[in-house]
């Protein structure tokens, strides 16, 4: 279990559905974003750096906690 809680700054694992040119020098994880909600089942509800949310929940699997 991740110590993560609502106004956490947070990475998203990067899931790459294309061939990205790059290959294995591909960025694994994107930007920092902030925590809004933790559900009980493991699941987020994050949003980027100016407020712009995302419509659908992310595993927590999914984040890791970004230190600045």
């Amino acid at each position: 279990p991740r110590n993560l809680k609502p106004g956490d700054l947070v990475l998203k694992k990067a899931l790459y559905v294309s061939p990205d040119p790059r290959g294995k020098f591909k960025p694994n994880w994107e930007d920092p974003y902030v925590i809004k909600e933790i559900f009980g089942g493991g699941g987020a509800r994050i949003m980027d750096i100016d407020g712009n949310e995302f419509t659908k929940p992310i595993n927590l699997d999914k984040l890791k906690k970004y230190y600045v």
